[in-house]
């Protein structure tokens, strides 16, 4: 009877160390392949990105110039100024800490400076939901010229090569806040720039986001179509 309790005691043993060892590989077979919200290792090996943002410009050049029309006044207006922003790309995660990506970003001016981008992105995660992100990548933006008479007329805003920088803090890809630059070096005899604070909002109240704003300047067109 005791060899048996002893034989027992040592099965007993032997499959709770199995099931101690097999714990890691279980974790790492349920690793999700892709995910629509970003999470760590081990819960997902790589995941989308989609975020909808508004950005109000910090600070900005200005161009500042006397006005070619008589009697007009001079004109006086800033290089960039507030935006909505749509983010799409992916990442992955290479670490149980790090995931590295890339994504297009789009500003959409509400007054001034649209733009386009696309980014390098580097995720350090800081907790099962929280990370903090640097992205920085080449665009194009467009930004006010100088006035310049011409058999055409003057020259109004170009697009012109640009650069931008992002720093974000995330909570489970659902809500960020970010400051970002944009450059436009050499336009028009000078460079261009702004400093941008926003918050924005990902994954699936992005994309409601996103289509509530379609929506709501669809009906606005119509609605400018039935006036006239």
């Amino acid at each position: 009877m005791r060899a048996a309790a002893r034989l027992a005691g040592i099965a007993a043993l032997l499959a709770l160390t199995d099931t101690a060892h097999a714990q890691p590989a279980r974790a790492d077979a349920s690793t999700d392949g892709f995910c629509w919200r970003g999470r760590p290792l081990p819960r997902c090996r790589a995941f989308a990105l989609f975020e909808l943002g508004y950005f109000e410009a910090l600070a900005t050049t200005r161009l500042r110039e006397p006005s070619p029309f008589p009697g007009a006044a001079d004109r006086d207006e800033p290089s960039f100024g507030r935006q909505l922003s749509w983010s799409v790309g992916a990442m992955r995660n290479l670490g149980a800490g790090t995931a590295v990506g890339g994504a297009v970003i789009g500003g959409a001016a509400l007054n001034q400076g649209p733009f386009v981008a696309g980014t390098v992105r580097w995720r350090r995660w800081t907790g099962a939901s929280t990370s903090l992100e640097l992205a920085g990548g080449p665009g194009a933006a467009q930004v006010a010229m100088p006035f310049v008479a011409s058999s055409t007329g003057y020259q109004g805003d170009v697009w012109r090569p640009a650069a931008v920088a992002e720093a974000r803090a995330n909570l489970a890809d659902l809500a960020a806040v970010s400051v970002r630059g944009v450059v436009v070096p050499r336009a028009g005899g000078r460079t261009h720039g702004a400093v941008f604070v926003g918050a924005s909002t990902g994954s699936t109240a992005a994309v409601i986001g996103t289509a509530g704003l379609g929506i709501l300047f669809g009906l606005a067109i119509a609605a400018l179509g039935n006036a006239y």
